[in-house]
């Protein structure tokens, strides 16, 4: 039937651009409060290549998703160097 069509060519495409996101190396930038925490905002491409557009928005997804998840608490990260680390980028390398 058309929509099982459908849903299978999208199951498809979403596959397809997850491999290759994964070839999409990225450097993101983030600021993050006293405690470790990211400002979710703050999120953005400072660099990116490798892939298409497609590719490029997803590899940013994840790499956004990541970075939240594993900072829901706040990064452990010394106090006394706070000036150093408030403001950061983070690159995503798949070839690393």
């Amino acid at each position: 039937d058309h929509r099982d069509l459908h849903l299978s060519l999208r199951r498809q495409r979403q596959m397809c651009i997850r491999d290759r996101a994964e070839d999409v190396k990225l450097t993101i930038f983030m600021s993050l409060d006293r405690n470790g925490r990211v400002n979710p905002n703050s999120i953005q491409v400072v660099e990116i290549s490798g892939g298409d557009e497609d590719a490029q928005k997803v590899a940013f997804r994840r790499a956004k998703i990541a970075i939240i998840s594993c900072g829901k608490n706040g990064y452990k990260l010394p106090p006394n160097k706070y000036e150093r680390w408030r403001e950061i980028e983070v690159v995503f390398d798949p070839t690393n």
